[in-house]
């Protein structure tokens, strides 16, 4: 369910219940009211000394962006609130018609597998009979691994959101790229999951189609396999989705997904090597044994 939904009870609570991301916001917010003070003072003082150092108008066009930024900072959650809704609804709404339009949908493919767990040695063992499954088990995790950033990186930008705002009020406008990257980090943030979800829909659509032709073009395959092979390439494909945005947090999801799968991959290479030593340990006393009991006959 979280792949389909984006928890505000995690995130921006709601009415009633605030979260400790929302309080770690206020308090940013109120970090942003001070300095914006302080830069109102200063611009008070360049006015009172207007003339012998600085312009006029270069004392005066720096307060509406000061003024705004103010502003801009309190509103920061009804923006974040907007963004983080407007993704809900568009994934319920395309999810609903899918639903009901699109054949097979949502049970054609399994986004995340049933079973994610590597650190039973037998199971693994037993995995590495079925590679492709194997192969879906870590790219399962990945996007599990992928879906969980993305919630830790939207509280972040929810944190941060009134210091990114205010920085647009920075002298000499110095602020504003940092504005914009923080504004661009989180609608893109919050929207990925609508654009991999339709992306899903889209793949289940035309996925009939394309089993139907690829199988008349590939004969080798069974049934088995073939549905392995598509649902490596689905979830590869949902997992590479970020990396078509422009922003830096979408490199982080992407990024995340590599990490998780080394990781994994290293689990399973671990436990090889140590059952492979514990054998090796095994054969030596066997040997050993062998050795005495020929000595002593």
């Amino acid at each position: 369910m979280l792949f389909f939904y984006t928890p505000l009870n995690v995130t921006i609570g709601d009415v009633r219940t605030q979260t400790v991301t929302t309080t770690l916001w206020r308090i940013m917010l109120d970090a942003v009211d001070v300095c914006i003070i302080l830069i109102l003072i200063l611009n008070g003082v360049r006015i009172i000394v207007v003339g012998t150092v600085f312009r006029y108008a270069d004392a005066v066009e720096a307060l509406p962006g000061v003024l705004l930024a103010l502003i801009a900072a309190h509103v920061s959650m009804i923006f974040i609130a907007f963004f983080l809704g407007l993704n809900n609804a568009l994934v319920s709404g395309v999810y609903n018609w899918a639903s009901s339009s699109v054949p097979a949908f949502p049970s054609t493919f399994t986004v995340t597998p049933t079973s994610l767990d590597f650190t039973d040695f037998m199971q693994n063992l037993t995995s590495l009979t079925d590679i492709l499954g194997l192969i879906i088990k870590i790219l399962g995790l990945m996007l599990l691994a992928q879906i969980i950033i993305r919630i830790f990186l939207i509280n972040l930008y929810i944190i941060l959101a009134p210091v990114g705002i205010a920085c647009w009020a920075l002298p000499g406008r110095v602020g504003q790229p940092l504005t914009r990257a923080w504004a661009s980090g989180f609608i893109s943030l919050a929207l990925v999951q609508f654009v991999q979800i339709t992306a899903l829909i889209i793949i289940q659509a035309i996925i009939a189609g394309f089993v139907t032709y690829l199988s008349s073009q590939v004969h080798s395959l069974d049934t088995t396999t073939f549905t392995q092979v598509l649902n490596v390439a689905v979830l590869w494909f949902i997992f590479r989705i970020p990396s078509l945005f422009p922003a830096a947090p979408m490199r982080s999801l992407v990024e995340i997904g590599d990490t998780m799968s080394a990781a994994v991959s290293g689990t399973i290479a671990t436990q090889m090597a140590t059952a492979q030593m514990g054998l090796s340990a095994i054969l030596g006393a066997v040997g050993i044994g062998a050795s005495i009991v020929m000595i002593a006959m």
